[in-house]
């Protein structure tokens, strides 16, 4: 067959064929490469922020994991899921939000901090931690290079920082709905597809 292609390689019906077969591969496949069923290539774009799915999908997986933790038969289906997924995309685009206002604000996580962080917070301080390990362990557990994983480690601390700095202007029993009225502020401003 390869033969025959070669002989005929300057003939006008396999140039012709060809196109035909380059056409039809770009109109089925072209702009939705990596994108099965025609839906968008993240979840969201919150001012030029791109939330993965990746992101998304593990976030969903976590708030299920906590649910389920509390409430053992706890299955979402139908509605029920609808709401939970708007709530966690929701959360994932308050947290770019307020991610880009600290940056912004030219607020940082140090190497140090997010050094200190890791070791104290996500993995156990008392035992050694080599590299080799340390990277195993982040794409095992969390599917993402080290790379990846310290640069959404240090959004997540970032978003934290200005939570706190927003609620910190808010009176004691109204620190949650502050920051849920300040976000919606956020959001008016913002350019959000999802």
């Amino acid at each position: 067959m390869l033969d025959v292609m070669r002989r005929n390689s300057n003939s006008w019906l396999f140039v012709l064929l060809f196109g035909v077969i380059i056409f039809v591969f770009a109109i089925n496949f072209g702009p939705w490469v990596g994108n099965i069923g025609g839906e968008s290539k993240y979840a969201a774009d919150v001012n030029g922020h791109v939330i993965t799915f990746q992101e998304f999908q593990m976030a969903y997986a976590t708030q299920i994991r906590m649910i389920q933790a509390m409430q053992s038969d706890f299955n979402p289906e139908g509605p029920l899921a609808d709401t939970l997924k708007k709530t966690v995309l929701d959360r994932l685009i308050a947290k770019a939000l307020l991610t880009q206002l600290a940056e912004s604000q030219k607020f940082l996580i140090s190497d140090q901090d997010l050094a200190d962080f890791i070791r104290t917070q996500i993995f156990n301080k008392e035992k050694g931690l080599d590299r080799e390990t340390y990277k195993r362990a982040i794409y095992s557990n969390y599917h993402m290079s080290e790379s990846q994983f310290e640069s959404q480690l240090r959004q997540d601390l970032l978003a934290e920082k200005m939570t706190e700095l927003v609620e910190t202007a808010a009176p004691a029993d109204k620190k949650g709905e502050f920051l849920q009225n300040y976000v919606d502020f956020l959001k008016k401003g913002a350019k959000i597809k999802t």
